[in-house]
This record gives structure tokens, sequence and C-alpha cells, in this order.
């Protein structure tokens, strides 16, 4: 009797203190779609097709409008396991080494190759094609500029660091608009000349020039490669602009030098989250005689964001 009691305890125990977590599925865009679930020893523990599982409709910022999906959610032993999903012999998609913790919820979406969704409700971001994500996101990062010299030859070195924020609208996964704006700082070493007119040929001679920034851009991604162009346009406020000039003890500094027509154009291109990029300011920007600052600027762009 003894014996009974000791194996039932030790069995509830078991029992009690069971590891599990919970697995979300998600699958869109598939119109008879198969679901199976194995084990770390290809043991196959759920089989499931169209009638089996759940059904609804998902309209939103990020998915098409009303397009069915399907779902399936339950509490497995934790551990390691591959999901598939198929829709007769034409389509197969499979997770595999999926990683169910103890008392955690792991969600898994799945969607036909030619569609992009983008998991917007679950625990984890996965996606089944490269690409921009539908609706609004936003995006950091900084450049790195410099620029050419002037026809006058007055610069020996540009350069130039800008960190920005993004927000922008993805009409579809490879066009969207936005919003770019941010703070820039532009140093401009001048040669040794009387720049100003005061008589006087300083050994150091640059401009610092302070600025915040903002303008619309257009976002152009190429789907499975993904790529990124990037057109847009800036206005730069400025919010400090001076001459510096030094040569020995004489030290003179020079502000209200600038007008406030700082208007650029650019464009970039690159992989992931570095671009090239160039860009062009239309206008004169310093007043009288003074040497301007560069017109065209080209650099290494750096996106720091989630959806890139």
């Amino acid at each position: 009797m003894d014996k009974i009691i000791l194996a039932f305890l030790l069995a509830f125990s078991s029992l009690s203190f069971a590891q599990e977590g919970v697995l979300s599925i998600a699958i869109y865009e598939f119109q008879s779609p198969e679901l199976g679930i194995l084990n770390a020893n290809n043991d196959t523990i759920v089989k499931l097709d169209k009638e089996d599982l759940n059904h609804g409709y998902y309209g939103g910022d990020y998915m098409y409008d009303d397009h069915a999906f399907y779902s399936y959610e339950d509490t497995l032993a934790a551990g390691i396991y591959k999901i598939y999903v198929k829709q007769g012999d034409s389509v197969f998609l499979e997770r595999k080494n999926i990683l169910l913790e103890d008392q955690k919820k792991n969600s898994i979406n799945f969607s036909l190759p030619q569609m992009y969704v983008m998991d917007i409700v679950l625990d984890t971001t996965s996606f089944d094609k490269d690409g921009m994500p539908y609706g609004t996101y936003f995006a950091g990062g900084f450049e790195l500029s410099s620029a050419l010299p002037t026809t006058n030859n007055y610069y020996n070195f540009n350069g130039g660091i800008k960190g920005y924020y993004n927000f922008n609208w993805m009409a579809n996964n490879w066009f969207g608009g936005g919003l770019n704006y941010g703070v820039s700082y532009e140093y401009h070493n001048l040669h040794q000349a009387d720049v100003n007119g005061s008589g006087v040929g300083f050994q150091h001679q640059y401009y610092t020039y302070w600025s915040g920034f903002i303008g619309p851009q257009a976002v152009f991604s190429i789907p499975e490669w993904k790529p990124l162009v990037i057109l847009g346009a800036r206005y730069y406020l400025p919010l400090y602009t001076r001459l510096n000039q030094k040569d020995d003890d004489l030290k003179l500094k020079t502000r209200d030098l600038h007008n406030w027509n700082d208007l650029r154009v650019s464009a970039s291109m690159g992989y992931n989250f570095v671009h090239v990029f160039a860009e062009y300011r239309f206008f004169t920007f310093m007043k009288s005689s003074l040497p301007d600052i560069p017109f065209l600027y080209f650099g290494v762009r750096f996106i720091v964001g989630d959806n890139l």
C-alpha cells in the first residue's frame, strides 16, 4: 500500500512540475492550409487541415484588408519543434528548431511566398519575404559626410555628421513616403588666406555650422533583395554659424554670416542599414564676399531601426 501511495505522489509531482509553454501559429494568404508540428524526434504530434484550424479575417495597416487567416494555439511540453504549413503539392513552408520555453509563449507567422506579412501581434517578428513593412514605422540613424572643394580652392578639409529620425508610411512593400528630420554639424577648414577682408592672413581658419533640418522623402524597396533607394529634400535651419580665425595669440570669431536659404536635395542607395549618399545645396549660403560652404556633399549613411 505504501508503495502505491508513493508511486501516486511521484506521478502527481511530475505532472505538477511539468514544463510547458504556449505555441501560437497564424497562417495568412493560404486558401486550404495544412498544419503540421513535429517534435525533436521528428514524430508528428499535430496535423490539422483547413476545417480543424480557427478561421477569421484581419484588416489593418500592416495587412491586406479583409484577407483570411487561420490560427492555432495550444499548450505543449517545452522543447524543440518543427512546424510546416503546406497547400496541396505546390506550396510548402517550414520552420525548423522552434524553441518553446517553460511558461513562455512562442508565436509564429506563415504567409505565401508571393505575399509579405509582418508580425505585429506576437512576441517575435518573422518575415517570409524581404521588403519594407506596410503601414507606418520609425527609424533613426546618422550620416558621415565630406564635400568637394569649391572652385576657388578655399577649402582643404570638409566634414560633417548628422543625426536624424525617419517617420515613414509604406503603401506597399516597394514604395512609400516619409518625413526626415534631425540635427547637423559641419566643419569646413580654410586655407591660409584673407577671407573676410580683415587684412590678416590667419594660420587657422574654419567654419562651424550647427543646424536643424526637416524634409520629405520617398522610399523605394526591391522585395527579395531588399536594397533601399531614398530620394529626399531637406531644409537646414541655421542654429549657430561662426567663422573662427587664429594666428598665434590673435583670435577672431565672426557670427551672423549666413542666409536662411539652405535647401538641399539628396539621394542614397544601400543594402540593409548601410547607404552611400550624395547631397546638393541650391543657393549661396554665406553673406557678402565670404567663401561659401560647399554645394556638393557625399558620404555614408547608417540607418538604425527594426524594420529595415
